[in-house]
């Protein structure tokens, strides 16, 4: 695959989310999506193997988290192809590809790790998937 970067949009809980964060904590998250949509497969980033990528297979299968442990931070993001004015979610087992659709990483939640976390992100999950 090309790479032209992937497009990076936030769901609207996510964007509220992220805004609620102090804007050192919001740099250090949008460093990390910018060095993951320059990745070929934002799935298994390459360029930095640092960032802490794992697919969430048991509470939203297709969907992955960046962890930073510093922060205790989550985010929590899906891979999308946009044909013109329709989204479409690749599937976990589907390989990212160049066409004519722009490849797209939507953020799904932004959060601090605690006990609600992942049962927030399988409740997002099942409303995205109905």
């Amino acid at each position: 695959m090309s790479n032209k970067g992937w497009g990076v949009i936030a769901e609207e809980e996510a964007g509220d989310e992220l805004a609620s964060f102090d804007s050192y904590t919001q740099n250090i998250i949008r460093s990390a999506l910018n060095d993951l949509r320059l990745e070929d497969d934002p799935r298994f980033p390459a360029r930095r193997p640092a960032l802490d990528v794992k697919h969430l297979e048991h509470d939203a299968p297709g969907w992955f988290r960046v962890k930073f442990f510093n922060r205790h931070i989550r985010v929590i993001y899906r891979l999308l192809r946009l044909y013109s004015d329709e989204l479409d979610e690749y599937r976990y087992d589907e390989v990212p590809w160049d066409g004519d659709h722009e490849n797209v990483i939507s953020i799904v939640q932004v959060c601090y790790r605690d006990d609600m976390t992942y049962r927030e992100t399988r409740r997002r999950y099942r409303r995205t998937t109905r």
